[in-house]
């Protein structure tokens, strides 16, 4: 009875998680047609067929950007055709949801793409889409980067647009980030959060990878304990507890 409930139990989140992607897949089409009809993407539009159909070249039923976007497509011959079409388009969105299409762990000279679109973001676009970039980062992980990463840390706009790529650092225990995320654990540079810094946030789950053997980062943490934001406190009870466990 237990062996069958919980077969069903999974069954049942197998098929909501099914359901909630179709969801997904069906509103982003939606959205696309209407989008498609707008005057000023015909340009955009137009690209947009070339590539598609080159994909359906390749014997896929790829009708929508949708497609491209929702799908995980590990094939090669589709993603370089992906990567030679970005530096067509002058849509940021097209460019960021292509760049996080190729983004795949194990793929090349991808992370060096990324970066460079991602410094080509014009003023003021650098909020609407630098997680595009940062989940690409996250993605693929490449260490031979880490200079670049480097670079990105020690630039407090860079570092804030990029948590998850930033976090990396930490996890890899790259010793010249250390000194970074110990000075922004008192950053108030603002970006997502409208109260507290994300880059806060950042530094206190990025220090927490680090060995820790003379309890310099679990004292810093520490004085996180009382501060007057619960989720700050919260982060650092959760950075303390992993930091016992090392």
């Amino acid at each position: 009875m237990v062996i069958c409930l919980y077969f069903h139990l999974g069954e049942f989140f197998m098929n909501r998680k099914d359901y909630i992607s179709e969801v997904i897949y069906s509103s982003a089409i939606k959205e696309e047609i209407e989008w498609r009809k707008e005057k000023g993407n015909k340009h955009t539009v137009r690209l947009l067929d070339n590539m598609l159909k080159e994909i359906q070249a390749l014997g896929y039923n790829y009708k929508y950007f949708a497609d491209i976007t929702n799908r995980d497509n590990r094939d090669a011959a589709v993603l370089s055709i992906l990567e030679a079409y970005i530096s067509k388009f002058t849509d940021q969105w097209i460019i960021a949801e292509l760049i996080l299409s190729i983004s795949i762990t194990g793929r090349k000279n991808v992370t060096k793409t990324v970066l460079e679109y991602y410094s080509k973001l014009p003023d003021g676009d650098e909020k609407v889409y630098a997680g595009f970039y940062d989940n690409a980062l996250y993605r693929v992980r490449e260490k031979r980067f880490i200079p670049e990463y480097l670079d990105l840390l020690k630039n407090p706009k860079d570092a804030v647009r990029l948590p998850l790529t930033m976090t990396i650092l930490g996890k890899w225990k790259v010793v010249e980030a250390k000194q970074y995320f110990i000075k922004y654990l008192d950053a108030t540079i603002l970006y997502l959060n409208t109260s507290v810094s994300d880059l806060v946030f950042t530094s206190i789950e990025a220090l927490s990878y680090y060995d820790d053997t003379e309890n310099e980062i679990k004292t810093l943490i520490g004085k996180k304990l009382e501060d007057s934001d619960k989720d700050v406190r919260t982060a650092a009870k959760k950075a303390l507890k992993r930091l016992s466990k090392q």
